[in-house]
Parts: C-alpha cells; structure tokens; sequence
C-alpha cells in the first residue's frame, strides 16, 4: 500500500475529520475537517501534522455564516 494511502486512512481517524484520501500533484494527501471553531481547526491540524511522514501542510478555510451571503458557497457547501 502506498504511504500516502495508510497517512490518509489514519487522518481519517482523527475528531473532526470528515475525509481523506490520497492526491496526485502538488500534494500527496488531500483531508477536509469540519470543526466548531478555530481552535477546533487548530488542534485536529496540529495533531494531523504531528504524524510521521507528514512533512508540511497547507489549510484553506471555507467560511459558512447564519446569513449564506456570497462567501461559504464553495463546491463542497450544503
């Protein structure tokens, strides 16, 4: 099995992670979080950044608001 494959089944595991599965390109794993606040993104980053073979990582933040404007209208938005 590829590394990548195993580093995404174990981030799976991990509270507040929603998915994960291995990418070709520019990074080799891709995870999305749903997490209460920021502080909550925080930790689930950090504790997924903490697992060997994961050398750096880059967030993106989709923004959700109670008023649905234009921002939070991402792909991946209900």
């Amino acid at each position: 099995m590829p590394k990548a494959v195993g580093l995404a089944s174990r981030l799976k595991t991990l509270e507040g992670v929603v998915d994960a599965y291995a990418t070709f390109g520019r990074f080799d794993i891709l995870a999305f979080f749903e997490c209460r606040d920021e502080s909550e993104l925080f930790k689930s980053v950090s504790e997924a950044a903490s697992f060997e073979g994961i050398v750096t990582s880059e967030t993106l933040m989709e923004i959700l608001s109670s008023q649905r404007s234009e921002y939070g209208k991402g792909p991946f938005s209900s």
